[in-house]
This record gives structure tokens, sequence and C-alpha cells, in this order.
């Protein structure tokens, strides 16, 4: 880096080391404005570097690269690598006022396998508790070039924190639309109470490449494709295939309803926009009479942070869901009621 000129402290010099699983690796060190807590603005290249034998490294960080005194404009840095044929990873540190230590950033080969229970399967990128009291987060996101069609995760936000949860990585869910899948890891503070949304400043977050190529889609249509709905007429916009925003404010529910009678085993709710953390789900028998089959409670997802309104309010981001369906009986229509309904992208019915 070059120097600011004048005689430096030694107490000026903010170090910044870390280590990767690749000797002689390229590593990018950069900085960008923090424009709040969580977020920083575009990102300048400072300086590279190269990994020791040992895959060390290290640079240096000036205080006053850190901290505009004059205005008190802060700086964020992140370190960068590639590691040929496997991930790209990268640690991001909101804040620097000392000396930062950034975590080991390991190989990883997610092999991601079709298993014999129908759901896909990856190797994790470290196993959870290896960083006292952060463990990784992995998520799994499909995309088809202009949109998220699913978004998974192993660990989701309660009020105690961050806790593990079942990832819900189903054949039918992953292979209906055509996309390409994206698996990530983070590390999270399993006990954060102020904020869970952050990705903690040091904290290396990983992300397997597309090297293996996994490109999803061609699979069967959900039972329900080309159904229509209540209120939103036939066809139908949350069943028709074409993953568009549907508006859904003011409506009571959603309703699906089959073209025959169906004995759902799994229901996947794309991009749900409400206002309620709670969904209930009811089928409809052919005599018209309602019974309840599950409730399913939102979590508060990194993707479901609130979204800012041109009135100054807020909105929920959207919810990517499944639930499996015992309802034992034959269904004429499948019934999803919240209150404060949004929008949605499509309701699968299989």
């Amino acid at each position: 880096m070059a120097a600011l000129g004048g005689c430096l402290n030694p107490d000026d010099i903010l170090p910044v080391r870390g280590t990767v699983d690749a000797a002689h690796q390229r590593v990018i060190f950069s900085r960008a404005p923090t424009l709040s807590p969580t977020s920083c603005g575009e990102w300048t290249e400072l300086d590279r570097t190269f990994t020791d034998d040992a895959g060390a490294y290290a640079f240096e960080v000036f205080r006053a690269q850190a901290l505009t005194f004059s205005t008190g404009q802060t700086f964020c840095f992140r370190v960068d690598t590639v590691i040929p044929f496997s991930l790209v990873a990268s640690a991001t540190m909101f804040t620097l006022s000392g000396e930062a230590q950034v975590p080991r950033i390991a190989d990883w080969s997610p092999e991601l396998e079709l298993g014999s229970d129908g759901a896909w399967h990856f190797t994790p990128y470290r196993e959870r508790g290896d960083a006292g009291t952060f463990f990784l987060r992995h998520v799994v996101r499909l995309h088809d070039g202009a949109r998220d069609v699913w978004v998974a995760t192993d660990a989701q936000w309660n009020e105690r924190g961050f806790a593990s949860v079942p990832m819900d990585l189903d054949d039918r869910i992953l292979s209906e639309f055509d996309a390409t899948l994206r698996l990530s890891a983070a590390y999270v503070e399993s006990n954060a109470t102020e904020n869970p949304l952050v990705q903690l400043v040091t904290l290396p977050r990983v992300e397997a490449t597309l090297a293996w190529g996994w490109e999803f889609g061609h699979g069967p249509f959900a039972a329900s494709r080309g159904a229509g709905c209540d209120f939103l007429g036939w066809p139908c916009a949350l069943t028709d295939g074409q993953l568009f925003t549907e508006s859904l404010r003011q409506l009571p529910w959603i309703q699906v309803n089959f073209d025959q009678p169906l004995r759902p085993e799994l229901v996947v709710v794309r991009a749900l926009v409400v206002h309620s953390n709670v969904v209930k789900i009811s089928g409809v028998l052919p005599d018209d009479e309602v019974v309840e089959l599950a409730t399913h409670r939102l979590s508060r997802e990194l993707d479901a942070a609130p979204r800012p309104l041109r009135d100054g309010g807020t909105e929920p981001g959207p919810n990517f869901f499944s639930v499996r369906l015992d309802a034992g009986v034959e269904l004429k229509a499948l019934r999803l009621e919240a209150e404060g309904l949004v929008s949605a992208q499509e309701v699968s019915v299989f």
C-alpha cells in the first residue's frame, strides 16, 4: 500500500492476517465505504498477494484508511480468493479498529448427489462448532437467470438465535424449473441477539462455483400445474409455471383448485411475501368441507429482510418453503391462509 506520509506510530497500522488451504494462492484485499453496519459501497482493490508455503497471508491497513477523521467516514475491508476448480471465498470486515485474524479458508468439494430418498445431499463446508460461538449456515439458491426459483437453508433464526433446521432439497422442488444451483456457506453466531441478519465481521463466506454444471430442470411438473385458483381465475398465475409475481393484497387466502381429486404429499411455495409469520394449510374435501392439514411458521430469513417502500414503510422479503402433507384422503383443493398476504410467484402441489 502507498504510504500516507509523515511519521507513523506502530499503533497506526492494523494488520489483517489469515490462511487459505492452498500454497501460493492469490489473495485480493479491497476497501469500500461503510453504508450501514451491515452493508458496504463500491469496492476498490487496495492490494494483492500470494499465500506462502503454509497458506498464510497478511495485509497492513493504515488507521487513516479505515477511518476518515475529518468526516467520520468508516470503511469496510474484504479478503477474496478463488481456489481453482473449487470455490470462491471472501471475508468481509464491516469495521476495522485493530488487528484482524480471518479464520482459515478451507478447500471445499460439496459433491452434490441425488440420494435414494429422492433428495439432493452435499458435503458441508466444515463441521459446526469449530469456531467458538459461531457455526456455518449453508444456503442453496436456485436461479433461472432472472429470479430465485428456490432458496433453502440449514439454519434459521428464532427468538433465541440461529438454530439448525432440515434443508429441503427434494428433487421435485429443484427439477420443476430450469435453473442453476449455487451453494454457499457463511458463519453466523448461534446466540446472536441484536441483528441475526449480519454476516459477522472477519468470518469468511464461501461459495461453490458452477464448475460441476449443477443445472436443474426438465423434471415432472407439479400435479397442480395449470390449476385454477380462488379469486385469481383460470389459468391461475400461481400455477402456470411462469414465476411472475402475483399480487395477493386483500385476499383472505390462496386456494388452488385441482382438475382432478388429489392426495397431496408436498406443497411448495415460492417467493411468498406476507406480513404474518404463520401460514395455515387446509384441504377442501369433495363435499366442500375444509380440514386443517398443517401449520407452517415462517423464519426470519436472510432473504426475507424487510424491504423499504416508497411511502417510507417496509415490506417483508420473500419466503421459500415446503411442507410435507399426509391428508389421508383425496382433496379437490388446497388452501393457504395467512394474515397480510402481499404476493407470491408459484404454488406447486405434488
